[in-house]
């Protein structure tokens, strides 16, 4: 990520004035199939999604505000938007509808865009396609479909596509989030549960956490003060 930056191709989607390359449509989607071909490929030039999307939301919707404390941390890869965290000490019934269930809707959405990303199979998209309740069912499948209905479809998604989550017992979901760190990011937002529902998450988190490896940083990552240990 850092050569991406010194080589000025670094944010193909986003203008010049927030780091980016200001390309247009046309020459974006060039980018992202190249990008493509490499699994980290989207990941280095930090056009990936989700960040993408929210990026452009930011850049047109927050407030001057808003986008220096929320946008330009996202533009320098200094955060990331999320990270699914399940953890098993909720029931299986929310589990599934947090994974499964959220995977399917995103599929639904834009099933194209985090095939080509990720390099997966585009025929395990067409079968979830086809499948005959996923193609009849009206509306978003995280909002709607039952236990039952949830556990059909988790048999057509292949387990390496929900594989990058962190789930399983608060211990495993640290290492998994601890692991994203490895990869370069200074802050890791936590996705899909409440705070209440990430409260084991968390106390396993700080009873472990390594003393001194974040003193360099600030408090809050998508900051710039209030220097000290998160």
């Amino acid at each position: 990520r850092k050569q991406a930056q010194e080589a000025g191709i670094w944010l193909p989607h986003m203008p010049e004035e927030w780091g980016g390359m200001g390309l247009g449509h046309v020459e974006l989607a060039m980018v992202q199939a190249e990008a493509a071909k490499s699994y980290y490929g989207p990941w280095v030039f930090n056009c990936q999604a989700p960040d993408e999307g929210n990026m452009h939301t930011l850049l047109h919707w927050a407030t001057p505000e808003q986008a220096e404390k929320y946008l330009r941390p996202l533009c320098e890869g200094r955060v990331w938007s999320c990270f699914a965290t399940v953890g098993d000490h909720l029931s299986e019934s929310v589990r599934l509808k947090k994974t499964v269930g959220r995977m399917a809707t995103y599929l639904q959405a834009y099933g194209d865009l985090m095939v080509a990303t990720n390099e997966w199979d585009p025929n395990a998209l067409e079968r979830f396609r086809q499948d005959p309740f996923v193609a009849g069912f009206p509306g978003a499948l995280d909002h709607s479909a039952t236990v039952d209905e949830l556990e059909h479809v988790a048999t057509l998604i292949p387990d390496e596509w929900l594989a990058p989550a962190a789930v399983g017992t608060p211990h495993q979901c640290v290492e998994a989030i601890r692991g994203q760190f490895e990869l370069g990011c200074d802050g890791v937002i936590l996705h899909g549960a409440s705070p209440l529902e990430l409260e084991p998450i968390v106390a396993e988190y700080r009873r472990t956490r390594p003393a001194g490896v974040f003193e360099h940083l600030v408090a809050n990552p998508g900051g710039r003060s209030e220097r000290g240990t998160p």
